[in-house]
C-alpha cells in the first residue's frame, strides 16, 4: 500500500512538473517579446530624437532623448545613444556644467568618449572647439577617477580579506561597517557618554548661545577700544 502511494505521489510530481515547463517557456517568451518591443520602441524614440537634433529642434531632440532613458530593458548602445545626445544638446547650449554631468554618468555606463565622437549613430556635437575641448578634458578626469576608485576599492578587499584571516570574520560584515561609519558616522557605543535627552540637547544649545552672546559682546567692546582709545581727545 505505501509503495502504491510513493508511486503516484511520484507521479502527480512528474505531472506537475510537466505544467510547469510550458508556462516557464511562455513567460520566458513573453519576457522577450517585451524586451524587444521595448528596444523596438527605445530605436524609434531615438531615431526621432536625432532627426529633431539634426533639425535643430533641441528641445524636443532632449525630451525624445529623456523618454528613450525612461524605457525598459534598454541595450547598452541605446543607452549610450540617448545619453550621448543629451550631452550634445547641452553643448550646443553652451551648458558645459550640465553636458560635464551627462558625460559623468555616460562614462560610468560605459561610453567612449573618443570612439563616441566618431560613431556615426551617435549625433554631432555642434558646440565651439572649446567646449568639445573641456568636455575631452573632463572625461579623462572622471576616467582617472574611476580607475582610482577601482583601485580603492581592491585595496579595501585586500585590507577586508587580510582582517577576516586575522579574526575570523566576513569581507562583507567589515566593507559593510566602513560604508555605514562614512554615511552615518559613528556607531551608538562611541556615543554612550552623551546625553541625547531633549533637556541636555536644550541645554547645551542654551549654552551655546550664551557663549556666542557673550563673545560677540566682548568683541564689539574690544573694537570700540580699538578704534577709540582712551588716550584719544
Amino acid at each position: 500500500m505505501a509503495m502504491n502511494i510513493s508511486f503516484r505521489g511520484s507521479s502527480l510530481h512528474r505531472r506537475a512538473g510537466d505544467f510547469r515547463k510550458p508556462l516557464r517557456s511562455a513567460l520566458q517568451r513573453r519576457a522577450r517579446t517585451c524586451r524587444v518591443y521595448a528596444n523596438a520602441k527605445a530605436d524609434a524614440l531615438l531615431e526621432q530624437a536625432k532627426g529633431k537634433y539634426k533639425s535643430g529642434d533641441r528641445m524636443t531632440a532632449m525630451r525624445l532623448f529623456e523618454q528613450t532613458l525612461e524605457q525598459d530593458s534598454l541595450e547598452a548602445s541605446q543607452r549610450h545613444a540617448a545619453l550621448w545626445g543629451q550631452l550634445a544638446v547641452h553643448a550646443s547650449f553652451g551648458d558645459v556644467e550640465l553636458a560635464q554631468m551627462v558625460l559623468r554618468d555616460a562614462v560610468q555606463a560605459g561610453l567612449d568618449f573618443e570612439a563616441a565622437q566618431q560613431d556615426p549613430a551617435f549625433v554631432e556635437i555642434q558646440s565651439s572647439p572649446q567646449i568639445v575641448i573641456q568636455l575631452g578634458r573632463f572625461n579623462k578626469q572622471v576616467q582617472r577617477r574611476l580607475a582610482n576608485q577601482a583601485d580603492e576599492r581592491a585595496s579595501m578587499a585586500a585590507a577586508a580579506a587580510k582582517a577576516e584571516r586575522r579574526s575570523g570574520g566576513s569581507i562583507s560584515k567589515v566593507s559593510s561597517d566602513m560604508d555605514l561609519n562614512d554615511l552615518l558616522g559613528p556607531s551608538d557605543k562611541s556615543k554612550q557618554g552623551l546625553d541625547a535627552s531633549p533637556a541636555a540637547i536644550a541645554g547645551r544649545v542654551a549654552l551655546v548661545l550664551l557663549a556666542g552672546v557673550i563673545l560677540g559682546v566682548a568683541l564689539f567692546f574690544l573694537g570700540l577700544e580699538f578704534m577709540f582709545p582712551k588716550g584719544m581727545q
